[in-house]
């Protein structure tokens, strides 16, 4: 089993890291994040480790300063007749972000999450997938609700040719609040279709129907898209698109309807020199909290150099903007960071 000692150092120029809609404060926060990588692969089967402790240090917001965890592993069996994967993580994060704002601090909060997904063949064009998916959110902050989402798909698939096939499906999800009151059920009737749908362009498309119906309140119906698709533009470049639309509970308990889309693309100009582009757009409307209504725009540019089979260098800018109904809520950010890293 081949284990790396990993190691990434970073300087991050942040010019508005609270999301401070008046005043912006800006910092520049210094990060060293050391870890170990396990990766085996055994042909039918592999497995996969990873963990590191990330040191963050603010030059003038020094109350900021934090240590984070991040710990992941996975386990996969790929069959003849049947598939199976399953994973595991718990993360530490103390970001500011469109949903955790904060007038004067970073919001810390941990995500532990469980998924496992198993699809076996019932003839020799049609299939079943059926899987599982728990998360439990936490925060040390006052405020702000922690949550548990369970979530239950199961898909059955038809292959129209060797390498496309259709799907139908249903997805369960239960989401528990700590406080009790809030507590919800969502529910996910789609169609769709995967593989290589071209011989340039793969992935997969979920579209139906989406309702959340919560224990106290009205309920919400609104259409439902989950896809993720991959196109090859050139032997150098390539494009992604993911899309999305749904409903989920806020870190304040409140439950909001969400429309994402996001365009990606990496080119590989040499091959030590690469080059991505990207962007997304969220369109969120806070069903109870009547009136509010928030565009979030982000954009990135980045340049990569791998220098040698060990080390990598990373050069990105990010570019961050909200536009909402309430005026608290709105801000922009740009974010610059410089990233070394090292396996060996």
């Amino acid at each position: 089993m081949p284990l790396f000692i990993t190691a990434s150092a970073s300087v991050r120029r942040e010019s508005n890291i609270f999301l401070s809609s008046q005043t912006h404060q800006s910092d520049t926060i210094f990060v060293l994040a050391p870890g170990l990588n396990l990766q085996w692969n055994g042909g039918k089967a592999s497995f996969g480790i990873m963990a590191n402790e990330q040191f963050n240090r603010y030059s003038t917001n020094k109350e900021l300063n934090d240590h984070l965890a991040d710990i992941a592993a996975n386990l996969g069996y790929n069959g003849a007749n049947v598939t199976f994967k399953a994973a595991g993580s718990y993360q530490q994060d103390d970001q500011t972000s469109l949903s955790l704002q904060s007038s004067d601090q970073t919001v810390k909060h941990a995500l532990s999450d469980a998924s496992a997904n198993v699809e076996f063949n019932v003839t020799p064009k049609t299939s079943v997938g059926v899987g599982g998916t728990f998360e439990r959110t936490t925060y040390p902050q006052v405020g702000y609700i922690n949550s548990d989402v369970a979530t239950v798909p199961v898909d059955v698939y038809y292959a129209v040719t060797p390498k496309t096939s259709v799907s139908a499906g249903y997805q369960y999800t239960r989401t528990k609040l700590d406080t009790g009151t809030g507590n919800s059920k969502g529910n996910f009737y789609n169609i769709g279709a995967r593989g290589e749908f071209t011989s340039k362009l793969s992935g997969q498309v979920r579209v139906g129907v989406t309702n959340q119906v919560p224990e106290v309140g009205v309920k919400s119906r609104d259409l439902g898209l989950s896809a993720n698709l991959q196109y090859a533009a050139t032997p150098k470049t390539a494009i992604g698109l993911n899309a999305s639309s749904g409903f989920t509970t806020s870190p304040l308990g409140t439950t909001e309807k969400v429309v994402a889309i996001g365009l990606s693309s990496h080119t590989q100009l040499t091959e030590a020199w690469g080059f991505d582009l990207g962007g997304t757009y969220n369109s969120t409307d806070y069903v109870t909290a009547l009136g509010r209504k928030d565009k979030f725009w982000v954009g990135n540019v980045g340049l990569s150099y791998i220098w040698t089979t060990s080390t990598a260098f990373n050069l990105n800018y990010v570019y961050r903007k909200n536009d909402s109904t309430e005026a608290f809520a709105t801000f922009d950010d740009n974010v610059m960071t410089f990233t070394v890293s090292s396996k060996f």
